[in-house]
C-alpha cells in the first residue's frame, strides 16, 4: 500500500497543506493538496475522495479537482461520506452559489461527480482496499476511516477531540501498521483545543492509551504551525514511535 501526504498541517500554505492523504494514486482521504501538488495527470488519476468532515480546510480543493478533471475523465469521481457530512457539503459548497452542483452537470453522458453515503455498517471495497469508518468528536459531523489491504492497515482519524468509537474500530484491525491523527494545540491551549474539538500532546496521550497496537507508527496531523515547535517538544511523552507529517511525505506499507 503506497500513502503519500498531499496535506498535513493545520495551515492551508504552500509548505502546509491541510487534511489529505492518496493511497495507490486513485483514493483519497479528505482533499488537502489534490488540486494545488498533483499534476493534471495524477488529479485524473483519482477516482474516489472519502471526506472525514465538511471543515474548509479538509474539503476545499475537491472543488478545484472537480472542476480540473470534468472534460478528462470517463467516468465520474465519487466522494464518499456519512450522509450527515455530505448533506453539509452539498448545502454549502456544491450548492450553485458558492460553486456549482457538479453531480446535476454531466458531460460525455455521465456526470461530473457522484456523491454517495456511507452506511453505519457497511464495509467499502475500493480495489484492493477495505475501508471502515466510525464517529469521531468535532463540531460538526466527523469521521474517521480504518484501511486495509494484505499488507496491513492503517487509522486515519480527521479531525478530533477525545473519543472513543474510532479507537475501538483501530482494535478490529490484523495488523494495525500506522495511525495519522491530530494534535493541533499545545497542552496550555487545552481549553481551547477541547471546546473545538481538536488535541493537545497530552490529550494524544490519553487517546493513545485506548489504541491496541503498540508498534504503529504515530504520524501526526493538524499541527498548527505557530505551535509547531512548542507541540513537537510536548510530543516526546508519547508512548509511541511518531513523527509530525507536514505534507510530501510518502509510506509503504508492506507485508
Amino acid at each position: 500500500m503506497h500513502v503519500r501526504v498531499f496535506g498535513g498541517s493545520a495551515a492551508n500554505r504552500a509548505w502546509a497543506r491541510s487534511g489529505c492523504l492518496l493511497v495507490d494514486d486513485h483514493v483519497a482521504f479528505d482533499s488537502g493538496g489534490l488540486a494545488s501538488e498533483l499534476s493534471l495527470l495524477e488529479q485524473v488519476s483519482v477516482d474516489h475522495v472519502l471526506l472525514t468532515h465538511a471543515h474548509l480546510d479538509h474539503i476545499g480543493e475537491l472543488a478545484f479537482l472537480v472542476d480540473n478533471v470534468m472534460t478528462a475523465r470517463a467516468a465520474p469521481l465519487t466522494v464518499w461520506a456519512p450522509s450527515a457530512v455530505l448533506d453539509q457539503v452539498r448545502r454549502h459548497l456544491f450548492n450553485d452559489q458558492l460553486w456549482p452542483d457538479f453531480s446535476k452537470i454531466s458531460v460525455s453522458h455521465h456526470p461530473v461527480v457522484e456523491f454517495r453515503a456511507l452506511e453505519t455498517e457497511e464495509s467499502l471495497v475500493l480495489g484492493q482496499l477495505n475501508v471502515r469508518w466510525a464517529r469521531t468528536s468535532h463540531p460538526v459531523p466527523s469521521v474517521g476511516y480504518l484501511v486495509e489491504n494484505a499488507s496491513g492497515a492503517f487509522l486515519y482519524t480527521g479531525d478530533t477531540g477525545p473519543t472513543e468509537a474510532i479507537w475501538a474500530l483501530a482494535g478490529q484491525a490484523s495488523s494495525l501498521r500506522a495511525v495519522f491523527v491530530e494534535a493541533a494545540f499545545p497542552n496550555r491551549l487545552q481549553d481551547l483545543a477541547t471546546v473545538s474539538g481538536h488535541l493537545t500532546p497530552a490529550l494524544l496521550c490519553e487517546e493513545l492509551k485506548k489504541l491496541q497496537a503498540p508498534e504503529a507508527i504515530i504520524n501526526v496531523m493538524h499541527v498548527k504551525p505557530v505551535y509547531h515547535d512548542e507541540i513537537a517538544g510536548e510530543l516526546r511523552a508519547l508512548p509511541h514511535p511518531w513523527r509530525i507529517v507536514g505534507g510530501g511525505e510518502t509510506f509503504f506499507l508492506k507485508p
